[in-house]
């Protein structure tokens, strides 16, 4: 039993964190029902809640867009990707340059680019859209 703002639940967390990104995976179960929540790890803010069970509305193939965010402030490198391009998993997307290194920046979801936010050259800050995968 876990006690949430007054309230006591019974639930179990899962926690798996996604690589280097800024937004880590949980599936939590309440009751017996399975959440899949997403939280911003740099504010702690739930970025997307979805059950389970739930279906996505139209034809089963729409989905909310995933946002690829700089985990650091820095200069963006390189740009390995295009609007359109299709990415897998874990798949680089951006090289950013923070701190004299070149660190690469993954695609958190298999999917296809919706729109590439940064530019080669591009001064970002820490959190910064990237990448949105559709």
């Amino acid at each position: 039993m876990k006690r949430v703002d007054r309230h006591s639940f019974p639930f179990v967390l899962f926690y798996r964190r996604e690589g280097m990104n800024t937004i880590s995976r949980y599936k939590v179960t309440v009751d017996g029902i399975t959440y899949h929540v997403q939280v911003e790890d740099e504010t702690g803010e739930v970025a997307a809640i979805n059950r389970g069970d739930e279906q996505p509305a139209g034809n089963g193939q729409q989905r909310q867009p995933i946002e690829v965010r700089t985990h650091l402030p820095g200069n963006i490198y390189e740009v390995l990707c295009a609007k359109g391009d299709r990415v897998k998993k874990g798949e680089t997307v951006v090289i950013l340059e923070a701190m004299k290194m070149e660190s690469p920046i993954y695609a958190t979801e298999e999917g296809v680019i919706h729109s590439v936010e940064v530019s080669k050259g591009q001064t970002v800050k820490a959190g910064q859209v990237l990448v949105v995968i559709a």
